[in-house]
């Protein structure tokens, strides 16, 4: 069991995503699944149940997650989108179809035609070129964050994990260099169906108004995988600015300073309070401005125009 020393909330839900369309039993695709209109863009097919595509799907699918049995009849086409992708788990199977049945990619060459007799674990998307292929480590769906007074709280979730170890959770203040702050074990074992996560943990140095997180899967085996960049927005934050040399600073709360340093720590100014300052005396000298909080330090670095 890996240890976290930082605040941990684990919460795995199976089978239960707001955007997730499933089915809940076998029959034709538009009758038997969960969704009540065609707008839900990800859509799974439940373990024992066969769903049949009489109809072409013309609303673009981005994510299908195969567990039990997709059948599509001859000459029928399920639109997928630009980023959209099929898994087929190790349990799932697509059947039927001729050479006109098509899983409709935009771009030609990304088009899979059947007829088809496809058994997992596999996947395709656009970039296999009209093929499945072997089968993906984690799928991701969504991730999401915010930070509030140095509480970093992050929510994400997979359609699809094989062989995944833990999850780290990386914060950048420049997009380019990801320091780890967290790590949470995955769900025990494959999982076929959407798992969501949460978790939160503390900063205690900010460096900017807007952080940028991603999250880092890991392996058994080693190799990994990132999941998107996810530019966050400070909540609760002190508001500053620099004009001219003139440092304007506010909604600073009460137990908290600020002061202006320079590189070798000597202190310029300082304030207990909203105020505005005069660092003209400092013009082209790259400063830090230093909020002191009860609980987080916040260093910002500054060049004087």
């Amino acid at each position: 069991m890996r240890l976290v020393t930082t605040t941990l909330l684990l919460l795995l839900i199976n089978a239960v995503w707001a955007d997730r369309c499933h089915s809940i039993k076998s029959g034709n695709w538009y009758s038997v699944l969960s969704c009540t209109s065609n707008s839900n863009r990800v859509i799974q097919i439940e373990y024992g149940d066969t769903v049949y595509v009489n109809s072409s799907i013309t609303t673009p699918v981005d994510t299908l997650v195969i567990n039990g049995v997709l059948d599509i009849a001859n000459g029928r086409k399920i639109s997928m989108s630009s980023g959209g992708i099929i898994i087929v788990s190790t349990s799932g199977e697509i059947t039927g179809g001729n050479g006109g049945t098509k899983f409709d990619f935009p771009g030609s060459s990304s088009d899979l035609s059947g007829p088809f007799n496809v058994t997992g674990p596999v996947y395709a998307d656009s970039s296999t070129q009209g093929a499945f292929t072997g089968s993906l480590p984690v799928n991701w769906l969504n991730v999401d964050a915010k930070i509030t007074d140095g509480l970093v709280q992050v929510e994400w979730s997979t359609a699809y994990e094989i062989n995944n170890n833990y999850y780290q959770i990386e914060l950048s203040w420049d997009a380019v260099n990801f320091k780890t702050y967290n790590e949470l074990n995955a769900a025990e074992g494959d999982q076929h169906a959407i798992t969501s996560y949460t978790t939160q943990f503390k900063v205690n140095e900010i460096a900017g108004p807007i952080a940028y997180l991603r999250i880092k899967q890991v392996d058994f085996d080693g190799k990994f995988s990132y999941s998107k960049i996810v530019v966050v927005k400070l909540q609760n934050q002190i508001q500053y600015s620099l004009n001219q040399g003139i440092l304007t600073v506010h909604g600073i709360p009460s137990g908290t300073g600020f002061s202006v340093i320079d590189l070798q720590g000597k202190e310029l100014a300082t304030s207990g309070s909203d105020s505005t300052l005069d660092l003209r005396p400092f013009k082209d000298q790259l400063v830090i401005l230093k909020f002191e909080e009860p609980t987080i330090t916040r260093n910002i670095k500054l060049v004087i125009h």
